[in-house]
Order: C-alpha cells, then sequence, then structure tokens
C-alpha cells in the first residue's frame, strides 16, 4: 500500500519531469498522442523529397522492467531534484528484495532481486529513467529528426514512445548506427539492454525511382543493422509503409473472431450477447478507428459482423449474392430452369 502511494504521488509530477514526447501511464500522457506521432511524421515523409528514406526505428527493450538499475534510478531521481527523503525511501524498497518462483505446484527458494522496480506502480519510475535516452538522442547532432509545423508551433522529431515502448524517428537509413550508439552509451549506465532481433524499422517516406547510379552507389555503402519490415505492431496499432487501413481493420476483425469464438458458445442469449459486444467489440474496433480510419465499406462490414454476433451468435457475415445468382435462384424456384423442365418432360 505504501509503494502504491508513492507511484501515485510520483504519477502527478512526471509530466514536469519528462520530454513533451515521452508519454505513459499518467494523466494527459495517453497511448494515442504517441501514434498521432507516427502517422504524423510518415505523412510528412510520404509529401516530401528529401525524407524519402526516413525511418523510424521501433525498440524492444528485454524486460526492461526487471532490468532497471537500481543505482541508476536513484541518480536520475536526484538529478531530477526529488527531495533526499524521497529518494531514501525509494532506497530502502529496494533493499535485501527477495523473490520466489512456482514450478510444478512446488515454491522455490527466495533468490535476492538486484535489478528492476519495485514501485508500485512501476511505470513512473520506468518513464523518469528512459527520460534520459531522450537527453542523449536529442544531444546528438548526428541525427536528423522529422520537421512536425503545427499551427501554434514546429518541432524536430527524433524520438517519442509510451513507457519504455520508445520510437525514434530518422530523416535517413543512415543514421541507424548513430542512434544504436546512443542507446548503448544510454543501456551502459541503465541496464536496459536493446533487443536488436525484435526491434523493427520501418520506412517512412514513399518509394522514388531513382537512377541506376544511385542505387548501386546507396547499396554499396547502407548496411542495416535493425531489420527492417513493411509492417509491425506497435501499441496495438499497426504501423507500415503507406496505406495500413485495410490490414489493420482485417486483422482486427480475425482477432475478435478469434476471441469471441468461447463467447459464442457458452452464451446462450441475445442480451448477454449484446453486453459482450459493449464490452469488447466496440472499445476495440473504437480504437482501430481512432488511428485507420475506416472507408464505407469497412463502417457497413462492422456493422454487420455486431448485428451477427448480437442475434445470430457468429461474428463471420455471408458473402453477398450477385444479382443474377438471384435471378437463377428465382427462376429455379419458379420451375423455369431447363435443369427442371427436362425433369418434368
Amino acid at each position: 500500500m505504501f509503494t502504491r502511494i508513492l507511484g501515485w504521488r510520483v504519477n502527478k509530477h512526471v509530466a514536469k519531469l519528462v520530454h513533451n514526447t515521452l508519454f505513459g501511464f499518467t494523466p494527459r500522457l495517453t497511448i494515442r498522442k504517441t501514434i498521432d506521432l507516427l502517422e504524423a511524421a510518415k505523412a510528412v515523409c510520404q509529401q516530401s523529397d528529401n525524407l524519402k528514406d526516413a525511418q523510424v526505428l521501433l525498440l524492444d527493450f528485454a524486460k526492461a522492467y526487471d532490468s532497471l538499475d537500481r543505482t541508476f534510478l536513484l541518480k536520475v531521481l536526484e538529478a531530477k531534484g526529488f527531495p533526499p527523503r524521497f529518494c531514501a525511501v525509494v532506497k530502502d524498497i529496494h533493499e535485501h528484495t527477495t523473490t520466489q518462483f512456482m514450478a510444478n505446484g512446488q515454491v522455490s527458494r527466495e533468490f535476492e532481486v538486484t535489478s528492476g522496480v519495485s514501485i508500485a506502480p512501476p511505470p513512473p519510475a520506468i518513464i523518469i529513467a528512459v527520460d534520459l535516452l531522450y537527453d542523449e538522442i536529442h544531444k546528438d547532432h548526428a541525427l536528423k529528426g522529422i520537421p512536425l509545423h503545427t499551427a501554434t508551433h514546429n518541432i524536430l522529431l527524433k524520438i517519442a514512445g509510451y513507457a519504455d515502448d520508445t520510437a525514434i524517428y530518422i530523416a535517413h537509413k543512415k543514421m541507424q548506427e548513430a542512434v544504436l550508439a546512443a542507446v548503448e552509451r544510454f543501456s551502459r549506465f541503465a541496464g536496459l539492454r536493446l533487443n536488436v532481433h525484435k526491434s523493427v524499422a520501418i520506412r517512412l517516406g514513399r518509394e522514388i525511382a531513382e537512377s541506376g547510379e544511385e542505387n548501386s552507389t546507396c547499396g554499396s555503402s547502407e548496411q542495416e543493422t535493425i531489420p527492417t519490415s513493411e509492417e509491425s505492431r506497435y501499441l496495438g496499432h499497426l504501423a507500415g509503409e503507406g496505406d495500413t487501413v485495410t490490414n489493420a481493420w482485417e486483422r482486427a476483425f480475425k482477432a475478435l473472431s478469434v476471441r469471441l469464438a468461447l463467447a459464442i458458445r457458452k452464451t446462450n442469449t441475445v442480451q448477454q450477447r449484446a453486453q459482450l459486444a459493449a464490452a469488447i467489440i466496440i472499445p476495440k474496433l473504437l480504437y482501430v478507428g481512432r488511428h485507420a480510419c475506416p472507408t464505407l465499406a469497412i463502417v457497413v462490414e462492422a456493422g454487420r459482423r455486431i448485428k451477427n454476433f448480437i442475434w445470430k451468435s457468429k461474428f463471420t457475415i455471408a458473402e453477398q449474392v450477385g444479382f443474377q445468382q438471384k435471378q437463377q435462384k428465382r427462376q429455379y424456384r419458379k420451375g423455369a430452369w431447363p435443369y427442371r423442365t427436362s425433369q418434368r418432360n
């Protein structure tokens, strides 16, 4: 309970202590703003020839909550201006902590835990610690970000993220080495290790036909470290090259079909399925539609799927029968089809 009170008090002040592009688990720092920045950067790069080679690097830190160095966290809290009494309390909470594991019904002996955060909830501590990576990226003048222009102000987007889910924006894919060097400097002290194989680079700019000489020169000098992918899941959003609206909705419908398989078997009344639709289907589709604006056909399909789930206990939709097929069925029922007339004769 005491650690929860500490986490709640820190939560109220996190927004004032970190960069304005670092979001997560605090009031006004919602997950939607992180995805909005990603889509805004992609829209800018799609319209600019100078940003045709721009990329976003979606980084994955291995077990961030369990591997954060506690000494590093205390140093960060002191540098951020937390009072000595608060830092002493955090230090006492993390000293001589132990844990146990359960395997096959048997509880293991106690192991001493020397890394990770124990403040409940832990996200505020992670956000404050990860903020130093943002300082490292912004101080590196070799990294060029994506310029975003709004009605009130202009920003150079270099890095944004939600808690430890970090996205680094680079104006050219050649800057990957500088990004990895900055992340390595941060990881050396923070204890967070970058999982390169699970990290993904996505191209933001549009494809532009180049001459053969330019292509050969670029191919010989560039060597990407983080693997490039056309699409990847990021904070529940389908991030990828070009237009990903159709694929995002197809995956959403498929995921809901799997999720509702058990509900279809266990529910017996329309009222039960209506409650499930309000609690599961509608919030999921609203979240997808918030960042992938659906077409009229997708809206109609979503409505039919919800209607079928509530009234017919299935989330699928039947294929639309064409006009000619309907005419053939009518003729068959009236006995005007050659097959049936030949049988009568």
